[in-house]
């Protein structure tokens, strides 16, 4: 399956908005529509996303059952500079199309573009 910048920023945003300090994520193939960002997805596709910001160290404290549910405790502190960002739209819009130059989706490259063209934002203002 390819990976789906849109759908990884709408996990991690999810996440965010929902996890609290004694409030765990789950998202099960039950209740994965409840989620407003998220119902736009079919759920294997879900399921894949959330394994691949699983294992790109998006997660803090996740685990996955047999039915693919996902139980999320929070963000790691990668996925909230990430987020932090991307948070924007239109920046976001920016920063899909200058990895879409660069040929690519890797969850490793798309959180660096975004800070590369942040850096030079600020630079720009700065120097």
């Amino acid at each position: 399956m390819r990976l789906d910048p849109d759908c990884v920023r709408n996990i991690l945003m999810t996440v965010e908005e929902t996890s609290s300090v004694d409030t765990v994520v789950s998202i099960t193939p039950e209740n994965y529509k409840d989620y407003q960002k998220l119902k736009e997805y079919e759920f294997a596709k879900l399921a894949y996303h959330l394994r691949q910001c699983e294992l790109t160290g998006f997660f803090f404290q996740a685990s996955c059952d047999y039915d693919f549910a996902y139980t999320i405790l929070d963000l790691s502190p990668k996925a909230h500079d990430f987020l932090a960002n991307i948070r924007d739209n239109t920046f976001w819009n920016k920063v899909k199309r200058k990895a879409a130059e660069l040929g690519t989706t890797s969850l490793e490259m798309i959180p660096q573009i975004a800070a590369a063209m942040l850096k030079a934002q600020l630079t720009g203002l700065i120097g």
